[in-house]
Parts: C-alpha cells; sequence; structure tokens
C-alpha cells in the first residue's frame, strides 16, 4: 500500500469546516478539503481549478493527532455589508464588524494520504518542490517546520502505520492518542469533502476513528 506521510505542525492552524459569513470555526483535525488545498497550491492548481476535484477523488486521508493542540479565539474586525443602516437609519458607508476566528495552538498531526499511486507521487513531488507556500488551513498558518512528504509501502493498511510510527512530541505510557481513518464503512461523517472546488462545493465522507495507547518509549520521530 502506498502511503505519503507528512507531518502538519505550526504554531497556529485553522481547519475550518462548518464556517459561515464572519464567524469561522476549526476542526479539531485536519480536513481534507484543506489537505487537498494545501496540496493543489503546492502544485500551482489556482483556485477552482478542475483539477483539485479530481485530486479530492482520487485521494484519501487519515490523520493522528500527535499533539492535539488547543483551540483558541482571535477576535478581528472586518468590513462587512455596506448597505446596513446606522443606528439613526441612515446607510453606513462602512460597516465595520468583528470576526470571531478559531485556531488550534501548537498542534501536531501525522497526516497520510492513499488511493490513485500517480496522483500520490504527484501530489508528493509538488509538496517537495512547490510552487506556492503551504499553510495550514488559513494563510496566516504557516507551518513550524518543512513539510516533507515522505511515500513509502512499508505499511500494509493505514492502521499499521500509525501504530508502529512513533510519535512526532514523546508522551506517557498509557496514554490515549486519536487517530480518524477514510473509510467507506466508517461510523463517523465528516462535512469535509470536497465536490466542486469552482463554486466550493463540499460533502460528507465517512471516517473510521481510532484510539492509539502509547506503550513503553516512544520518542519525538522525525519523518525526514
Amino acid at each position: 500500500m502506498l502511503l505519503l506521510l507528512m507531518r502538519l505542525e505550526g504554531p497556529l492552524q485553522s481547519w475550518g469546516e462548518r464556517s459561515s459569513w464572519d464567524t469561522r470555526d476549526t476542526a479539531l483535525m485536519p480536513t481534507k478539503s484543506g489537505v487537498i488545498g494545501l496540496a493543489a497550491g503546492c502544485m500551482g492548481l489556482a483556485r477552482g481549478d478542475e483539477g483539485i476535484d479530481k485530486l479530492s477523488q482520487a485521494l484519501h486521508m487519515a490523520v493522528r493527532a500527535d499533539k492535539p493542540g488547543i483551540v483558541m479565539t482571535d477576535y478581528q474586525t472586518v468590513q462587512g455589508m455596506p448597505y446596513l443602516n446606522s443606528a439613526n437609519g441612515k446607510p453606513r458607508t462602512a460597516n465595520t464588524i468583528v470576526s470571531p476566528r478559531d485556531y488550534l495552538q501548537d498542534a501536531s498531526f501525522l497526516v497520510a494520504l492513499y488511493g490513485d499511486s500517480e496522483t500520490i507521487e504527484n501530489v508528493a513531488k509538488g509538496i517537495r518542490e512547490p510552487k506556492w507556500a503551504p499553510y495550514l488551513g488559513r494563510k496566516n498558518c504557516v507551518p513550524a517546520t518543512p513539510i516533507i512528504p515522505v511515500l513509502t509501502e512499508k505499511y500494509g493498511t493505514v492502521e499499521s502505520a500509525f501504530s508502529e510510527i512513533k510519535l512526532f512530541h514523546g508522551k506517557e505510557s498509557g496514554t490515549a492518542v486519536e487517530a480518524e481513518i477514510e473509510e467507506t464503512n466508517g461510523e463517523s461523517v465528516r462535512y469535509d469533502n470536497l465536490k466542486f472546488a469552482l463554486d466550493r462545493q463540499f460533502c460528507t465522507r465517512n471516517v473510521k476513528r481510532m484510539i492509539l495507547i502509547v506503550e513503553g518509549d516512544n520518542d519525538v520521530f522525525n519523518l525526514s
């Protein structure tokens, strides 16, 4: 089984899954649409390119939360709808609103992409030699370390890869580590599957959730 493994780590990450209007959420794990967007940007695919849809259809994704991070909310001001009236009933020339935006602080994830082998190899090449700089969900979320894709056929399943690869950040024996793997018969549903990039339509995908228990010595592991 060909896997593309990469480490996504940074001081801030934000993986919007149900954002609307001025309120921007973050999922607790990277979204498939966000990771596909990262790969597409590295490959030089512009927003709305049909090639992004093909990437999403050809690949599946799994994530292991080596360091889940802590959710924080940043309150930013943005220009809202200019046609809204002010308190005295007159049209506003500029309508500044507060936009709450959620981020994951100090999180680290092991991401696996799998599916069509040729597509996986093309994605790995794009990430190694990116046309546009990668970011972790939003453009202001830069990676703390270079994203170095690793192609491997060492593991027969994603489950065995997640069980055997040491954590990026060591944890005490007995600590539970959460993971999720995209599977047709998965018991959980995520609404982060890109359907049409041009008009940003999304659909659901099924994932299987795993809890891995740390046993014995588990030092920091470096995929590079």
